[in-house]
């Protein structure tokens, strides 16, 4: 039997014992005045007899009688001990009923609302049903949903005078994190302070610049890329400046990233997906990058990011100012770009009017000339990046040659030395680069002595 049931059988029974309680008390007083009247009229006899008779069986009658009344009192007090404990029992029951009966009303109230709170959570559960399912259908465009309020404001590169970078391509192993690491290196030995972030799942950009036991060190701290996004998602004040290690010449910095990044990424899509936040997660990074404590300590960001659209990336987008996509000059490489561009021009409108292409960069070509082949394909891949862009799309001078030096900086990295061929090459790609920054944007009157 269910609790409601019984409740409502408690209910129930209720007045029926109280009926009966009713009853046997009016039987009982019936009783008792029935004896109290036949009590008094033997008395009255008794009275008429002592009047009317005298001599032996007179008084031997009035004991008789005496005696009858003697029985007859012992019944009536028996009667009355009787009658006042069931009317104990009667109180005692009156009390327990009504205890019980305010239990049950509380059980109850808690039942309705437990009811009422399972039934909010069940809405809530196919409401998020609904979210997932509706992002399903979406197809990976889950990205591209209306911006919600509340997103930082966008300052303008003319405000803040530190250019943000994405290096992206939706293809792995075109060399976005040796790329980064390099310009960082070329720009920061011309006087400019460069703030690297990692947002590559894999963490290879921070395994570079930072040992091991740094790296753990941070961990443990919670000082890395993915504490910082899961502290500010719950809209809490978060400082970027505080997640930077110090790389290179001292003055750039670096914020690293683990393999750990992977289920902080995945929460945050979660939330996403559910709609389970108080921040739209695709404005972290902005929150962070675009504050005055990092436009006015640092003067260059470039953010190395993951080869698929995911929560960080979409972050570095909504972020920066540029898109540097290096290249490889290779069909399967270069057949990604015209739609990472596609993708690239949905996702802007949504998360960023600002966000346009630096520019192509080719990496890894045999030599510092382009062949015949190379030429024909990285004129028609301009073409095609152009048509998906709606605007004409650059694409840099500067060739990345394949050199033997930048293996051997897989573990550990270390800045090329003046006049080696891969520190000419990065410093001109850094020249050309500083060519399309805004002239405010430009640092070559601070290189250092």
């Amino acid at each position: 039997m269910t609790t409601p049931e019984i409740i409502a059988l408690v209910v129930a029974v209720a007045p029926v014992l109280a009926g009966a309680i009713y009853v046997i008390r009016r039987y009982f007083n019936w009783r008792a005045r029935k004896w109290k009247q036949r009590a008094g009229i033997l008395e009255q006899e008794i009275e008429a007899l002592k009047n009317q008779l005298h001599g032996e069986s007179a008084v031997q009658q009035i004991q008789e009688m005496r005696s009858q009344i003697k029985v007859l009192r012992g019944q009536l007090e028996d009667d009355r001990k009787v009658t006042d404990k069931i009317q104990t029992e009667c109180d005692l029951w009156e009390k327990a009923t009504a205890g019980g009966l305010a239990e049950l009303k509380e059980v109850s109230f808690t039942l309705q609302q437990a009811q009422e709170e399972l039934e909010v959570f069940h809405r809530e559960e196919k409401s998020r049903s609904n979210l997932v399912r509706r992002a399903l259908k979406l197809e990976g465009r889950i990205w591209e949903q209306k911006a919600l309020r509340g997103i930082p404001r966008f300052r303008a590169l003319t405000e803040r005078h530190a250019a943000i970078i994405s290096v992206l391509n939706l293809k792995g192993g075109v060399g976005k994190t040796t790329i980064a690491g390099n310009l960082a290196a070329a720009f920061s030995g011309r006087g400019y302070r460069v703030l690297l972030v990692d947002l590559d799942l894999q963490g290879s950009l921070s395994s570079l610049f930072v040992p091991r036991d740094k790296l753990t060190e941070h961990f443990k701290r919670g000082t890395l890329l993915q504490n910082f996004l899961a502290k500010a998602a719950l809209a809490r004040k978060a400082n970027l400046l505080e997640y930077a290690t110090p790389i290179l010449d001292g003055r750039s910095a670096l914020v690293a990233a683990t393999d750990s990044l992977a289920y902080a990424e995945l929460n945050l899509t979660m939330q996403w997906l559910l709609r389970d936040y108080r921040r739209d997660v695709r404005f972290l990074l902005r929150r962070g990058l675009h504050q005055k404590r990092i436009t006015s300590h640092f003067d260059l960001v470039l953010l190395d990011c993951p080869p698929l659209i995911n929560t960080c990336c979409v972050n570095a987008l909504a972020a920066s100012d540029y898109v540097l996509v290096p290249v490889n000059p290779s069909r399967k490489s270069g057949e990604r770009v015209p739609q990472l561009l596609h993708t690239l021009k949905k996702l802007s409108a949504v998360v960023n009017h600002d966000l346009s292409i630096l520019g192509l960069v080719a990496n890894r070509t045999r030599t510092d000339q382009m062949s015949a082949w190379e030429r024909d394909f990285w004129a028609a891949l301009r073409d095609q990046c152009t048509d998906q862009w709606g605007e004409p799309v650059y694409a840099f001078n500067r060739l990345i040659r394949q050199n033997v030096q930048i293996p051997q900086n897989e573990e550990e990295f270390v800045a090329p030395e003046k006049g080696t061929d891969l520190f000419v090459t990065f410093d001109e790609l850094a020249t050309e680069m500083e060519g399309r920054l805004p002239s405010d944007c430009r640092r070559t009157s601070e290189v250092p002595t």
